[in-house]
């Protein structure tokens, strides 16, 4: 848990992210990262979070299923333990993680500019559904290197599994 939010503050630039305090403190530093403009190594954020701290939070938490607890679990936590680990159930966490944004995106219909929107609400209509699993994601080209799914979950994933 501590090693899954110090390498989300040194991912994010910075590494002032303690569990206990990731609500607001990460949050708060991705709003600013956004806000600033300087969040280079998360293109991710740019094309996902391209929003307020207090509409992310409203998207989010309006689907019921991310208590403080389980939001850690299901949603990012999960980015680097469990693909680090390898026991990462798929049908879970490709849609809690929003690694469906990556297979809208490589699909073409959603925009940059639709992104925010369309993740969320679908995120929140199809919890629990396993659209494909990562290996096809990258192996089929419409995810590619250097996208956000690279850039945020494998890379959390890889860099985890040598922590």
């Amino acid at each position: 848990m501590v090693s899954c939010w110090v390498l989300v503050g040194v991912l994010l630039g910075s590494g002032w992210c303690p569990v206990g305090f990731w609500l607001v403190s990460c949050w708060v530093l991705v709003g600013v990262l956004l806000g600033s403009g300087w969040c280079s190594v998360g293109f991710w954020l740019v094309s996902c979070w391209v929003i307020d701290v207090g509409f992310w939070l409203v998207s989010c938490w309006v689907f019921g299923w991310v208590s403080v607890g389980f939001w850690l679990v299901s949603s990012w936590v999960i980015d680097g333990v469990m693909l680090g680990s390898g026991w990462c159930p798929v049908r879970f966490w490709l849609v809690s993680c929003g690694v469906l944004v990556g297979v809208l995106l490589g699909a073409g219909w959603v925009s940059v500019g639709l992104l925010l929107v369309s993740c969320w609400v679908l995120v929140g209509l199809m919890l629990g559904y396993c659209w494909c699993p990562i290996g096809f994601l990258l192996g089929s080209g419409w995810v590619s290197v250097g996208f956000w799914l690279v850039s945020c979950c494998v890379i959390v994933g890889v860099l985890l599994s040598f922590s």
